[in-house]
């Protein structure tokens, strides 16, 4: 099997307002997904396909919790795919009902109709080119919110339809 230097991270869920999913007879939580940070930089439609063979898809974020979890280590840079009216998850094709958005001022500007991809930064979002190559996190267990990541610079991969 193909094999590329990563890091994974297993997250667990047990908080009281969130659904628990228990181990039958115990008290133990489980490991619901599992992010694998890939550390091979590759383009958005090249991750996606890369994540999709060797896992579930690119890595996917249920709430802010999730996140906060993988950007603890640091400030990461994201990349999601959006048009301007509506996005589309990576996974699925539909279209988000997500409440959160924090564009910075100015965003999205488009630039001429070539940055239909999002770049997040400490939160905030910036449109951007979707043909960088860049590291990105691969998962494994249930779909929700999907992204690109680098140490420095991350992408998501709810991506642009025309």
């Amino acid at each position: 099997q193909f094999s590329v230097p990563h890091i994974v991270i297993n997250l667990r869920r047990c908080s009281h307002d969130i659904v628990r999913k228990r181990h039958k007879g115990t008290n133990d939580c489980v490991v619901i997904y599992t992010y694998h940070f890939i550390d091979v930089a590759m383009t958005w439609t090249e991750a996606q396909q890369y994540c999709r063979q060797h896992y579930t898809d690119l890595a996917t974020i249920h709430n802010t919790e999730d996140l906060d979890k993988l950007t603890r280590p640091s400030t990461y840079w994201r990349f999601m795919g959006n048009d301007s009216n509506s996005w589309r998850w990576s996974v699925t094709g539909t279209t988000s009902t997500s409440q959160y958005q924090n564009w910075a001022s100015g965003q999205p500007d488009y630039n001429s109709a070539v940055e239909k991809c999002l770049y997040m930064n400490s939160g905030l979002w910036f449109d951007g080119n979707c043909a960088v190559h860049l590291y990105f996190v691969s998962f494994t267990g249930e779909i929700f919110l999907v992204f690109f990541y680098d140490w420095v610079i991350t992408f998501s991969s709810l991506r642009h339809d025309l």
